[in-house]
């Protein structure tokens, strides 16, 4: 059984199952929209033929299907990840395509008031003491954090927890991004 989204009213799904259809209300997430039934990473690989690849996803932060649109997940995060075979990632990616992009704060009205709140509706709420202890404690400083900072300073490792974490920010206006400061050499 495949379950397909698409949009064919403003809050409601179309979802043709085994020659079937059902048309059903589900409740809008704030940063994806309205939400797909439940899918697993492991069953949303079955359905497009490539279950060998769920330990790579879930092992590097691609552990929701939520959170996984094409505006999260590259063909370079395959690859980074260890899915060598273009063919796969091809697969992958268009059916990634099918998947709702995550919406940034922001968009349709939503604006998170505290990083817990931000945290937890990106399904990332583990993060939230280590973003705090770091000093981002507003939401008016966490748009203007950048990738570096998330695996420098806050140890964010894996990859799709990262892209998930700027999605859902957005475009952010920035100078530019963060330097090491240059190194003084003293010649003796």
């Amino acid at each position: 059984m495949m379950w397909q989204c698409h949009l064919s009213a403003q809050d409601y799904r179309y979802y043709p199952v085994d020659g079937y259809s059902l048309l059903k209300r589900f409740p809008l997430h704030p940063l994806t929209g309205p939400r797909c039934p439940v899918q697993t990473v492991g069953q949303w690989l079955e359905s497009i033929g490539l279950p060998q690849y769920e330990n790579h996803l879930m092992a590097n932060g691609f552990d929701n299907v939520q959170f996984m649109g094409s505006n999260v997940m590259e063909d370079q995060d395959l690859l980074e990840i260890g899915i060598l075979n273009s063919g796969h990632r091809q697969r992958i990616l268009q059916a990634i395509q099918l998947l709702p992009k995550m919406r940034p704060i922001g968009h349709d009205g939503y604006h998170p008031t505290s990083v817990a709140e931000w945290l937890d509706s990106i399904e990332l709420g583990d993060y939230t003491k280590a973003f705090l202890i770091n000093g981002y404690t507003s939401m008016d400083l966490l748009k203007k954090i950048w990738e570096v900072e998330l695996i420098n300073v806050l140890k964010i490792n894996l990859i799709g927890h990262r892209k998930r974490i700027l999605a859902s920010l957005g475009d952010r206006l920035h100078d530019d991004p963060p330097q090491k400061p240059p190194r003084s050499i003293t010649l003796r």
